[in-house]
């Protein structure tokens, strides 16, 4: 399973490292949240949200790609859920 956090990472042009270091976590926590193991600390799930701009639950959503449909539709797809949710964050 990959969430949506692979994409947005994918289409922020960052690293697994990268991401972290801007987080303040290692690269095995960003690692295992993409991959859908999602027991992180608490502070790490604020980190997360206020970095990417997205509440942790559409960070950690299961995205998968069907087909021929390309990542930058998975992160408009993550974050259109998100806006009408009204789960996205600096509005």
């Amino acid at each position: 399973m990959t969430t949506a956090l692979y994409y947005l990472r994918y289409a922020r042009g960052q690293s697994l490292r990268e991401l972290a270091a801007e987080v303040g976590c290692s690269y095995e926590t960003i690692r295992r949240v993409e991959n859908g193991r999602v027991a992180v600390q608490p502070r790490t799930r604020v980190a997360l949200e206020r970095t990417l701009g997205l509440p942790f639950a559409v960070l950690t959503a299961p995205l998968h790609e069907n087909g021929d449909a390309r990542k930058d539709a998975a992160v408009t797809a993550a974050v259109t859920t998100a806006e009408k949710s009204g789960g996205c964050y600096g509005e």
